[in-house]
């Protein structure tokens, strides 16, 4: 009986320690919840296979859980590596995990570690997550807890908290301990750790009782729970809380949780509200770590309450064209059923039929609709059913695997077999007998018996190994996954599958990487609705009901869809007339201007566009596609974008353009669209709601997003593409609405905005600017409107009618978290229920932004028509701009600008400006729109001057008591918030002022890198990544305003500055290091970190490149302000070399500051801008001779230029008479004559009568400047001939015999006769009386100088004038060699006409210089060639082909217009497909394109061409593979161009290349030079280099201590190579070590992280180069091994090379001189100049140019480059100082240190152990940590060495502090201490302690 008792409790205790415990684990039922809690004792990495095993453990343990609460992770994940994170670590388990984690946070950088003990972490994952409403941690940051509340239904919340609680003497409680010390909590002196963890957890779980919450409480808690004195249980007692799972199995024997203990030590404690179901105790054998884990499920209405819904979670769509053999198997699938079902003989029949219906009427019969409905759903049902058989996304668990199982249990028995030989003899040694029943369930066949521990070691190693391979056969990671896309996409296009394996990690790693940016910089996430807020009479409050929320929302966007209620077309008499009926044939007759409307009672603004709608001539394009082009158009279409349910992107992007499946799918999407009819399957729609603020969830306050059917969608898209192009293409398009278009951004649209407002301020005139926005402008289009517009913009009337339509008969179902809902508001609701239709064309919908486009336009172009905006003309050109409201999308700015001279606001500008606003809230009313009152969103400022108090002329910042009034959206009148001028204003993400003044766009933007850096810095972001974020998501961020703006250098100075600040050190780089390498190139082997004044100079750049030339918005603001700019300085010349700084009297401005900084960046910017022309022979500028004296103030400059723009004189001639004998002005300062020839020809701006001192100083600078006395001009200053121009400007003119003179007033002429009875005299030399009026002046006439009398005039002055000018026209470089005959040219004027003519063009390129040539495919002996034009860098075969397609064009265009073809067709052949496809697509070109100089050119003369072009692929060089008879015509014409462009080479080789130059006209655009060469690719960081490369070189000059002459002398081509090939993380390190910033002892001792500065291999003074001579051995002997290796290398190099080398480096290890022998060949060879390089110099890959000869030479007769050698040699070096810096890096940080570092720190210890006070005098804390001998501390690893004596210093510190505060216990003490220890009394620390 006694033995059958024993053998029951042996086998009870087997079942406790080895099997599970409590309830049957198994699958967990429907509606509960499955909790875990483990102590995973240390997380794992993922690194190790130790690592990856115990991952795998965990997550087949725990994969079916709901929360997880973990204990103990023994992180601080601060410090440690992104892939180790947590949410890292459980990647893939489950869709969208939450994770959290608790650690002690170590505020001493110095002192952190990865491994640090405690730490606690909660994981949530499914339906929990949607129901988390607060989460936190630890408030003391010790690592102690994590917890969550969740809220369900009824208000029910429930508080989960996961906690670990360390024992007294454990090293997570010292660390504990000293963190409490270090924060000098004033209240916990004497407060251990353990006690303040009890007492802030029952503050904590108190608070959380307060708030109504049940608490679930589990974790490690050290203390035994079944014992009756556990402090943790009489705790928790007394809060009310119970250990549940001892509680619901009290009748069974609790196991140990600890393996090596006895104690029941992790348990669960809930409130008494709460049970659970079942739960328990897993067995060690699972278990990821040395605890039982527990588990337990819970009913899901005690957590989230009754009846709740699950919230929905992405769907995982199957259907994928992402991989070949699923978008095969699809395919297979639709067709296999479409021609089982015969839907493709269906369809045929069915177009027919429809065809026949459309053409006895306007609509569909019954039969045809119901037919296309039938055929719709079996398309989706084909699609459906063939999504249903394709392969499903595979995530979760690796799959169940016997061996895989095997093999786990193998590692785990030889861990326990590793325990035995480590503990024996110890208490918790694991049994032999537990062992032996795991190999047998295992099936373990390996060793058993070892003879050491590093056997079982090693034995276990091999089967990680092996588990390792098993595992990579049997789960599908994405590593595999991808290897199987890749290996399928290679089978598909035969292309390699590490080529495309490769593609698929890089775009799998670029993912990762933003995924990570994106969560360190804390972005939004965005997420669905799962609440929303209402306000009532008590306030706002939540709602989480989903029908409630359902409710709220259908209600709030029906009333949105409603809104338009009171707008003119909504009201009567309009609405009964022509309004809101869905009645598309009385909208036709609108169109045809068949109805009209009613005199009286319609507003203005209606009106007008009711007349322009109804006048215009309807014109349609052809809407129709092959399957073909209708399946390419999808292939941009994102797949993951959503749609309506039923047929998604995915679905239609995988289907095969060529099958029959693809001809049914595209017949029917065109279909609607032919007859206007809406299949049933369209009348579906989502409104799916995004939340627009965190704070405000409001049903109105929330972004409506509207899914549709993707085809419908997809359909409304095409059509938005294609009337746009037709708007564009017959000018409805208005050029002030920048929104929605190509080639125009928001940010070139501010910049248009600061440009209107720099030329207001420089031209001092007066306007008034309006901001406006449109309120919901989407949703509040009329579909009348809408239809309308779409008419207007070319669309045939069934396709309008199909888009419209739809949308008004469409049902709205609403989304949410919780899925779609039941309950539907609209389609045939909005007449039953609402009594009218809908209005809004959707967000989301396709055709959106291309619909407000065309009716915002049409809207903007009656605004023009009746004269309101902006009127600018140009001051030199005389060009008018007429400008009406800008915009952009609905953001509309309404500028209006006086007509009269005044400088100030007047009430005529204020009344013309009411008028307009009024008129444009008219237009927009009518179209259903209204404006946006609210603060912020609509507002005005006055822009106005006025004269100060020393006469300049500033801008009147004051109020002005006029007002403008606007109807808001509810129809009320409004008065508008006025603005001050030196008010910025954020417009489309930039602030701007009416003053110019950028000071709150750099505050804007130094908040947003402020925050950026903040976000970034506490996150765990690497280096890569960092630099990445700095490339890319801050980087884009700074760079958008960067075009609008006109940021100082001071200011972009500051604003980099920083940014570095963060991102330097972020990135591993030191934020003091040289900037001049900071933003260094990587050609120089600089960081190229982005610098914002560079930046802002490339942007201006790009625009001036861009827009400079060309006729669009921003040119012609440019081209203006630029010729402004003329008649405000006063000077001549190239504008863009102008030294602003020296010209105070500028106004400034964008154009200004861009001029400055491209004179400091030295960059030269060719242009088609010519400074005013003299109107004399040696005539010249007033201003410049003012400059050159330098004798005035900037104020008293600016005072002069003020009252010379009075005066309205620019050259010298203006203030001279006819002859230049005297200056022409009185004391007053007025011109004595009526006129000057410039104050005629340009227009000047407004200007106020200048003071008298201002007169004063202008008479002043005249006479002294020019040495003008009494009037009189000397000399010198006498001027030649008048020009010719100054015809029609003059207004006095003489003829020839002096008989009659003419005054000239704009077109009339009045002649005055001689009076022949007046003699003259020396003043006056004739008088003439009478005025008679005539039509025209004789020719030859002189102009002279008179004064006028009462009735007469005197001549007082006469000058000459010369003839006509001659102006010799620039031969063209396009066609210079051309030969052609007049047959020839006969016979290709014939081929034009009959579109018969065809031409062949090629290009070559050889010795960086390219040609091209052409030749006609029917006459060979017309052909034609040219030399392309531009410097070395830019020219390529490439843009050899260009040159030959553009010789063709400008040869084609000048016979149609010598012979004034109007039609015609030519055909262009051309073997490059890359130059074919730049010129189709050449509507618009971008500065950023290669060789965007000849685009520009051939943009211009395709857009002026007056035949048509089409263009052909000729296979190239098919002579060298066909015998010449067997060529085509086109391959044949293809080769002799080849021949002839070639040719051309030739003879260049034999004259000699000169660059030329290119003449800047309206043809070519604007260009850049760089070191006055041409730059046509690459510009942004050809710039860039220009600008910093210089100060990089220079850098890297003074590092290398030479003079800065000899920069001359270094092989920079070295540099380059060596920056371009290595990685950019090898490149920064090496960047690094060059700059001397490298981690070093010398450096670390600067920037005060170390006091140590000697090497931790020998102990020497550690600079980066000590590397190579330091003694110790290792070092040695790698230099060794590594320098064999490359001495074979350079074995195959100059012998000279060899030694050099050689002996170098032995100067640079050693310290020896060169020899003698290789000085002398050095000076033999012109290196003698090499030798003052420093010896270390040529490792980082420095070397003399003079080497680059020697190596040609010696490479000559090879394939050899010498540049690839020797940076393959340098990278050698390279690699052998990676190695070197290795071997001490490992001897540093290894677990015993460095030798000085370990030596000191030993002698530390010994310190503190003289001083430690007897340890029964001090807490249990310090106990534990001095517990134990001095050798014991010695042998720590460096870093837990350091952490010890901080520890213990601060201990010591505390004790003594507690000790000082009892004078009746400092006796005993000092007793104990002097007695028991004897005192260093020479130390600090004793004499402190005594």
């Amino acid at each position: 009986m006694n033995s059958k008792r024993n053998k029951n409790k042996q086998k009870r205790l087997r079942c406790l320690r080895d099997k599970c415990y409590g309830g049957n684990r198994g699958k967990k039922t429907e509606g509960t919840i499955r909790f875990y809690l483990g102590n995973i004792g240390t997380l794992p990495s993922q690194r190790s296979m130790l690592g990856q095993l115990k991952l795998d453990r965990w997550r087949d343990l725990v994969l079916d859980g709901d929360v997880h609460l973990i204990s103990e992770i023994n992180k601080d994940l601060g410090c440690a590596s992104e892939q180790d994170q947590l949410d890292e670590l459980v990647k893939g388990w489950w869709r969208g995990p939450m994770c959290r984690v608790e650690y002690l946070h170590e505020s001493d950088y110095y002192y952190r570690e990865v491994h640090q003990q405690g730490g606690v972490g909660v994981i949530v994952q499914g339906k929990a997550t949607s129901f988390i409403i607060e989460q936190g941690g630890d408030m003391r940051k010790l690592g102690r807890w994590r917890w969550i509340t969740i809220k369900g239904k009824m208000q029910r919340k429930t508080c989960i908290i996961g906690c670990y609680c360390p024992g007294i003497t454990w090293v997570a409680n010292r660390n504990q301990a000293v963190a409490l010390q270090k924060r000098k909590y004033a209240d916990l002196d004497h407060i251990d750790p353990v006690t303040l963890w009890m007492e802030d957890l029952k503050r904590l779980i108190q608070s959380k009782i307060e708030e109504q919450c049940e608490v679930i409480i589990g974790g490690d808690f050290n203390d035994n729970l079944r014992a009756a004195d556990s402090i943790v249980v009489h705790m928790f007692s007394s809060l009310r809380l119970r250990e549940v799972l001892i509680e619901k199995y009290e009748d069974v024997v609790v196991p140990p949780t600890y393996e090596r203990g006895r104690d029941t030590i992790d348990g669960i404690f809930m409130t008494q509200g709460l049970n659970i179901r079942k739960g328990g105790y897993t067995s060690f054998d699972i278990s990821p770590s040395d605890h039982r884990w527990l588990w337990f499920d819970i009913e899901e209405a005690l957590i989230y309450g009754t009846n709740v819904i699950e919230p929905l979670s992405a769907i995982s769509r199957r259907v994928s064209s992402k991989i070949p053999s699923v978008q095969e198997k699809f395919n297979k699938l639709v067709n296999q059923f479409m021609t089982q079902h015969k839907m493709p003989q269906k369809v045929r029949m069915l177009k027919g039929k429809c065809k026949e219906d459309m053409e006895r009427g306007d609509e569909l019969s019954k039969n045809s609709s119901r037919q296309i409905d039938v055929i719709y759903d079996n398309i989706t049902r084909a699609i459906q059913y063939a999504d249903k058989r394709c392969k499903k996304v595979r995530v979760g668990a690796i799959p169940f695997s016997p061996t895989l199982r095997n093999i786990q249990g193998a590692i785990r028995i030889l861990t326990l077999l590793n325990r035995r030989k480590k503990e024996i003899g110890k208490k918790y040694r694991p049994r032999m007998r537990r062992i032996r029943r795991m190999i047998k369930r295992y099936q373990y066949t390996g060793p058993t018996i070892f003879e050491s521990e590093n056997a079982v070691t090693k034995e276990r190693r091999i089967m990680l190994y092996k588990y390792k391979e098993i595992k990579r056969t049997l789960v599908v990671n994405p590593n595999t996954y991808m290897g199987q896309i890749a290996v399928e996409r290679s089978q598909k296009d035969g292309r390699g599958i590490e080529h495309h394996y490769n593609q698929l990690m890089v775009q799998d790693g670029i993912k990762r990487q933003f995924q990570r940016i994106k969560r360190a910089e804390r972005r939004p996430l965005k997420t669905g609705v799962v609440m929303v807020e209402k306000d009532t009479d008590q306030g706002r409050i939540l709602i989480t009901d989903r029908e409630e929320i359902e409710y709220e929302i259908g209600r709030a966007n029906k009333k949105r869809l409603l809104q338009s209620y009171n707008t003119p077309f909504r009201q009567e008499p309009l609405q009964t007339i022509v309004g809101e009926q869905m009645d598309f044939t009385k909208w036709e007759k609108i169109l045809r201007g068949e109805i009209e409307l009613p005199e009286e009672g319609i507003e203005e603004g209606t009106k007008l566009w009711y007349n322009l709608i109804s006048s215009n001539k309807l014109e349609s394009f052809k809407l129709d596609w092959t399957p073909v082009e209708y399946f390419e158009s999808w292939k941009k279409m994102k797949e993951e974008k959503a749609s309506a349910p039923g047929i998604h992107n995915g679905h239609l992007k995988c289907i095969d353009p060529y099958s029959s499946a693809a001809q049914v799918i595209s017949d029917m999407a065109l279909l609607p669209l032919q007859t206007g009819y809406t299949p049933l399957c369209w009348r579906i729609g989502i409104d799916s709601m995004i939340p627009k603020k965190a704070n405000d969830l409001r049903p109105e306050k929330l972004r409506l997003i509207l899914l549709m059917d993707a085809r419908f969608n997809h359909n409304n898209k095409l059509i938005g593409k294609k009337i746009l192009e037709f708007g564009e293409k017959h000018g409805l398009v208005a050029e002030e609405q920048y929104g929605s278009r190509k080639n125009r951004s928001s940010a070139q649209h501010a910049l248009n905005k600061r440009l209107i407002l720099d030329k207001l301020r420089q031209y001092k005139i007066p306007a008034v600017y309006c901001a406006n926005d449109a309120r919901s402008c989407y949703d509040r289009i009329l579909l009348m409107v809408a239809y309308m517009t779409l008419r207007m913009f070319g669309l045939k009337k069934e396709a309008a009618r199909c888009s419209i339509n739809t949308l008004c008969v469409m049902r709205h179902y609403i989304r949410t978290v919780f899925g779609i809902s039941e309950q539907y508001y609209g389609g045939e609701k909005w007449i039953s229920e609402e009594g009218q239709f809908p209005h809004g064309n959707g967000q989301g919908n396709g055709n959106g932004p291309s619909l407000w486009c065309g009716i915002s336009s049409t809207l903007l172009h009656i605004m023009k028509k009746k004269g309101y905006g902006i009127h600018f003309i140009s001051p030199i050109s005389g060009q008018k701009l007429e400008i009406g409201p800008v915009g952009y999308v609905d953001d509309i700015d309404y500028i209006e600008t006086s007509c009269e001279t005044t400088i100030e606001a007047t009430d005529t500008l204020f009344a013309i400006a009411q008028e307009g606003l009024t008129l444009w809230e008219q237009l927009l009313s009518t179209t259903g729109g209204a404006l946006e009152i609210d603060k912020g969103k609509t507002d005005f400022v006055v822009v106005s001057f006025e004269q100060k108090r020393n006469g300049l002329i500033g801008m009147n910042k004051k109020l002005y008591h006029q007002t403008l009034r606007a109807r808001d959206y509810e129809g009320r009148t409004c008065e508008l918030e006025q603005l001050t001028v030196d008010k910025a204003r954020k417009t489309l993400g930039v602030y701007q002022s009416p003053t110019g003044d950028e000071n709150q766009e750099f505050l804007f933007l130094h908040n947003k890198i402020c925050e950026w850096g903040g976000n970034v810095w506490k996150s765990r972001l690497s280096k890569l990544d960092s630099r990445k974020a700095v490339i890319t998501t801050i980087g884009r961020t700074i760079a958008y305003p960067l075009s609008a703006t006109a940021l100082s250098e001071e200011q972009s100075g500051k604003l980099t500055s920083t940014f570095l600040k963060f991102a330097l050190p972020k990135s591993g780089v030191a934020k003091t290091t040289a900037r001049d390498i900071v933003f260094a190139p990587v050609s120089i082997m600089g960081l190229a970190y982005p610098d914002i004044w560079t930046q802002q100079l490339i942007a201006h750049v790009d625009i001036l490149l861009d827009h400079g030339g060309a006729d669009t918005l921003t040119g012609n603001l440019i081209r203006m302000y630029l010729e402004g700019l003329y008649i405000e300085a006063g000077i001549g010349g190239d504008c863009f070399t102008w030294d602003i700084e020296g010209m105070p009297w500028i106004t400034d401005s964008w154009a200004t500051r861009t001029i400055k900084a491209l004179r400091k960046g030295r960059i030269t910017l060719q242009h088609n801008i010519r400074s005013p022309l003299v109107w004399r022979k040696d005539d010249f500028f007033i201003m410049e001779g003012i400059i050159e004296k330098k004798i005035y103030s900037s104020i008293e400059l600016r005072m002069i230029n003020e009252v010379r723009l009075y005066l309205k004189v620019l050259f010298f001639s203006d203030l001279c008479n006819a002859d230049s004998t005297r200056v022409a002005f009185d004391q007053a300062g007025d011109t004595q004559y009526t006129s000057t020839c410039s104050g005629y020809a340009f227009q000047w701006p407004n200007s106020v009568k200048p003071t008298k001192k201002m007169i004063s100083l202008w008479r002043d600078s005249i006479q002294r400047c020019y040495g003008i006395t009494n009037l009189e001009c000397p000399e010198r200053l006498r001027l030649g001939n008048w020009n010719n121009r100054i015809r029609g400007i003059w207004q006095w003119w003489v003829s020839r015999d002096k008989m009659e003179l003419f005054f000239i007033n704009n077109d009339s002429v009045r002649k005055y006769v001689r009076n022949q009875r007046v003699r003259s005299t020396r003043r006056y030399t004739y008088m003439f009386e009478a005025n008679i009026m005539r039509e025209a002046m004789p020719e030859e006439c002189k102009p002279v100088s008179v004064t006028e009398r009462e009735v007469s005039v005197l001549i007082t002055a006469m000058g000459d004038i010369d003839g006509e000018e001659q102006r010799e026209e620039a031969l063209d470089w396009v066609n210079r060699k051309l030969s052609c005959s007049d047959d020839s040219l006969i016979k290709v004027v014939e081929q034009i006409g009959t579109r018969k003519a065809e031409f062949v063009c090629d290009g070559s390129f050889f010795n960086s210089c390219s040609s091209s040539a052409f030749i006609s495919v029917h006459d060979e002996s017309l052909y034609g060639g040219n030399i392309v034009p531009g410097s070395s860098m830019c020219h390529s075969a490439y843009r050899g082909e260009l040159a030959g397609i553009l010789s063709i064009l400008c040869f084609v265009n000048k016979v149609t217009e010598q012979y004034n073809i109007t039609s015609g067709k030519v055909m262009i052949g051309c073997d490059c497909q890359g130059v074919l496809n730049a010129v189709k697509n050449v509507f618009w070109v971008s500065s950023r394109w290669s060789n965007f100089d000849l685009l520009k050119r051939i943009q211009y003369e395709i857009r002026n061409a007056k035949v048509e072009y089409e263009y052909y692929k000729v296979k190239a060089h098919q002579d060298d593979i066909k015998k010449y008879d067997e060529l085509d015509r086109w391959e044949r014409a293809n080769i002799k161009a080849d021949f002839l462009a070639k040719q051309l080479i030739q003879q260049l080789g034999i004259e000699g290349y000169q660059e030329l130059s290119i003449p800047i006209t309206e043809k070519t655009g604007w260009m850049l030079k760089l070191n006055n060469s041409l730059v046509t690719k690459n510009i942004r960081e050809r710039i860039r280099t220009h600008v910093w490369a210089f100060r990089g070189k220079q850098y890297w000059v003074r590092r290398l201590r030479l003079q800065e002459a000899q920069v001359q002398y270094i092989w920079w081509d070295i540099l380059e190579s060596l920056g371009n090939t290595l990685p950019e993380y090898k490149r920064v390190k090496y960047v690094k070590v060059m700059a001397g910033i490298a981690p070093v002892g010398k450096v670390l001792n600067q920037r005060d992280a170390t006091q140590m500065v000697g090497c931790p291999l020998c102990g020497q003074e550690e600079d980066t180069v000590h590397i190579w001579r330091c003694n110790y051995v290792d070092i040695k002997e790698a230099i060794e091994t590594g320098m064999a290796e490359i001495v074979i290398y350079l074995d195959k190099g100059p012998p000279l090379f060899k030694r050099y080398i050689l002996g170098v480096f032995e100067m640079l290890v050693q310290g020896k001189d060169l020899g003698n022998d290789i000085v002398a060949d050095l000076c033999d060879c012109g290196l003698r100049g090499r030798m003052n390089f420093p010896h270390h110099c040529f490792v980082w890959g420095f070397y003399h140019v003079r080497w680059k000869k020697i190596l040609e030479e010696f490479f000559t007769d090879t394939r050899r480059s010498p540049k690839k050698w020797i940076v393959m040699m340098t990278c050698k070096f390279w690699e052998l100082w990676e190695q070197l810096w290795e071997i001490r890096n490992n001897i540093k940080f290894n677990p015993a240190g460095s030798i000085s570092e370990r030596e000191e720190m030993d002698l530390q210890i010994e310190e503190i152990y003289k001083v430690i006070p007897p340890l029964r005098m001090m807490n249990i804390t310090a106990r534990s940590l001095f517990k134990g001998t001095i050798e014991e501390k010695k042998q720590y690893s460096q870093r837990k060495k350091k952490k010890w004596i901080r520890d213990a210093g601060i201990l010591l510190e505390q004790f003594q502090e507690e000790q000082k505060r009892s004078k009746s216990v400092l006796g005993f003490r000092q007793y104990f201490t002097v007695k028991r220890h004897k005192v260093d009394t020479t130390s600090d620390l004793a004499k402190d302690t005594g």
